[in-house]
């Protein structure tokens, strides 16, 4: 047993506050969050927000990461990276119809079921592409695709995504990148 981001506070009765507690899990799987109170009071709680910060490519490997390769790499190419010194990358022909190129790992990162999600991102259009990239978040065990997102930009234009989904009522989903056309 180990507690995670801590944090404790009183205030008088009747005020209103926010708390913003970011913490870094250890190597177990199974946390839980938890609000309570110590010798007695009365606390009410609302508009909870749970956000995984920022997982990066900055070690150089899919296996450091909840994600998997699909037909993606890890490169450190200066005219494919975003920010910092890697970045994934893929690259197809225009005849390759779908290309899957980041794919999260179910067994690191699990999505559950009727469950509202934001993910953001950044993207880079390394090369043109003659039809679109796209973002999704899929289910293994039902034919569904939650928070599809599409665009297509000019080569060298570096842009960023905001998406958010509600999951189904299945299990098992994954968040994949690819590209549609090349």
């Amino acid at each position: 047993d180990r507690d995670f981001g801590w944090t404790s506070w009183t205030d008088p009765a009747g005020t209103v506050g926010s708390k913003v507690v970011t913490f870094t899990t250890g190597s177990k799987n199974k946390y839980r969050l938890l609000w309570g109170m110590n010798q007695g009071g009365g606390l009410s709680i609302d508009d909870i927000q749970v956000t995984k910060l920022n997982e990066s490519f900055e070690r150089g490997t899919y296996e450091a990461t909840s994600f998997g390769p699909g037909a993606g790499i890890i490169t450190n190419d200066p005219q494919k990276v975003i920010t910092g010194q890697y970045s994934a990358y893929a690259e197809a022909a225009p005849s390759q119809y779908w290309q899957e190129f980041s794919i999260s790992d179910p067994s690191k990162m699990q999505l559950e079921k009727n469950t509202t999600y934001t993910v953001s991102f950044k993207h880079k259009a390394v090369t043109a592409t003659n039809g679109f990239y796209y973002f999704v978040a899929r289910s293994e065990e039902e034919d569904r695709d939650f928070g599809w997102t599409s665009w297509t930009d000019p080569a060298g234009t570096v842009g960023s995504k905001v998406v958010t989904f509600t999951t189904g009522s299945k299990n098992k989903y994954r968040l994949l990148w690819g590209m549609n056309q090349g």
